[in-house]
Formats: structure tokens, sequence, C-alpha cells
């Protein structure tokens, strides 16, 4: 229920791995008051369910709102080889409630000019809006 969009480009395939993103959101528990900490949840989980390693935090600000990029290694999973990945997270208030969302970018071949580009403008170009008459 978390997945909200993803994508792929079949183009770029390598190491049996197709590059993609995947936006996800979901509540704030109510005791998280503080966006770092909220981050610092995010960060958690990603080395506790995902054996992320290797991570690189930079704080930003995504249309005024609190953000991290992280970038960091992921390990193979079943016939998913090991890649690099690139999750930006935003967390952001709307009547009272906070939420999380992540736009993660991940590939085999990082380097690539064309993922390279596509991830730039898929992570410069997200915006977090409040929901519908909010």
């Amino acid at each position: 229920d978390v997945i909200r969009f993803t994508m792929r480009n079949k183009d770029l395939l390598a190491d049996n791995f197709v590059p993609t993103a995947v936006v996800t959101l979901e509540s704030a528990p109510v005791e998280a008051n503080d966006n770092h900490a909220i981050f610092d949840q995010e960060r958690a989980a990603l080395v506790d369910r995902l054996g992320a390693t290797g991570l690189h935090t930079r704080q930003t600000n995504l249309c005024g709102d609190d953000a991290e990029v992280v970038d960091y290694d992921a390990p193979r999973m079943g016939p998913i080889p090991p890649r690099k990945v690139r999750t930006l997270m935003v967390a952001a208030t709307f009547g009272g409630s906070t939420f999380v969302t992540t736009v993660t970018v991940q590939s085999t071949d990082p380097d690539n000019p064309v993922y390279a580009h596509d991830t730039e403008t898929v992570l410069t170009g997200f915006q977090m809006l409040p929901p519908a008459g909010g």
C-alpha cells in the first residue's frame, strides 16, 4: 500500500537488472515529531530490512520541506544483483498529519550517462503536494 508509483527503463538493462524509480508515501508515526528522527528511522530501516551498506546522507530541502538524499549499496536479493541506490526522503505536514515520501532510483550501472541524467531529472523534478482540498 505504500508504493504509489514505479517506472523503469528497459533500454538501460545491465547485469540482468532494469533500472527503476519507486515512489512511496506513508504516514509518520504520531510520536515522530522531529523530521530528522523520521529520517533516522527511514535510514535504519534501509540497513535493517534491506541490508543497505555504505550510506552517505546529504540534508536538503524540497518545496520548503525537510529532505535528505541517501546514497547506498543494496545487496543481492535472490536474482536481483547488487546495485547502487539513491533515495530522496521528504517529510511534510498537511492538516496536522506528517507524511514521509521516498523516491528511490537504482541501477547496476549508475555511471551510465542516460541513467545519471534521468535520475537527476526525476529527483529534482519531484514535488510533494498536499492532498486534494488540503
